[in-house]
């Protein structure tokens, strides 16, 4: 519990974005689910107690491990296709293609559960947040071949386990609440598939 409370300055960050924020933002929250499996207790000893300013030396440091970024790129191309969607005039996205009524849907390969797996769950609420896509797709596991594989059922505790968290910041909780709702709403969608988990 007290890792979700050292989180909080960063999933507030991450999870109030707009539009206008999607440099920013989507940087964020890709950092995150690109770094997640990094950013857990194995990196540190057991009796550490985690600090934001450890979370930020992580972040801060993400860049110097990349072969090649893509951020820039990325960032374009949604805010090209955000303000394309939002206006009348022009009606084209990147490319000159239409998204005249078109529904975006992003998907996420989910790898482990646990600390990683939030990671995830941070940047599929931004995608939805900042109306960057319509829905988010989880492609999860059909079996745990490895003890941390995550599954469809996995992703519901991890959700459950922050909305009806009552012992850290409120944050916490007004997060796993907004991420149920997405659950239920449709806006989130679990896939399950053996597709995963089969050998190279």
């Amino acid at each position: 519990a007290p890792i979700l409370t050292q989180m909080t300055p960063y999933l507030v960050k991450s999870t109030t974005a707009t539009t206008r924020d999607i440099k920013e933002g989507l940087g964020l929250a890709s950092a995150f689910a690109l770094w997640g499996n990094k950013m857990d207790l194995s990196i540190w000893p057991a009796d550490t107690i985690v600090t934001p300013a450890m979370f930020a030396e992580v972040l801060a440091s993400a860049n110097d491990n990349l072969l090649h970024d893509d951020t820039a790129a990325l960032t374009t191309y949604l805010q090209e296709l955000v303000d394309a969607r939002s206006n009348t005039k022009p009606n084209y996205g990147p490319g000159g293609a239409s998204v005249r009524n078109k529904k975006i849907r992003v998907d996420i390969i989910v790898d482990n559960a646990g600390f990683e797996l939030i990671m995830d769950l941070v940047l599929a609420d931004y995608l939805i947040s900042s109306g960057i896509a319509d829905t988010v797709r989880f492609q999860l596991k059909a079996h745990p071949t490895f003890v941390s594989d995550a599954m469809e059922s996995d992703l519901r505790q991890h959700v459950t386990h922050y909305a009806t968290n009552t012992h850290d910041d409120a944050v916490i909780s007004e997060a796993g609440n907004r991420w149920q709702s997405h659950l239920d709403t449709g806006k989130w969608e679990c896939h399950q598939n053996n597709f995963w988990v089969q050998p190279p």
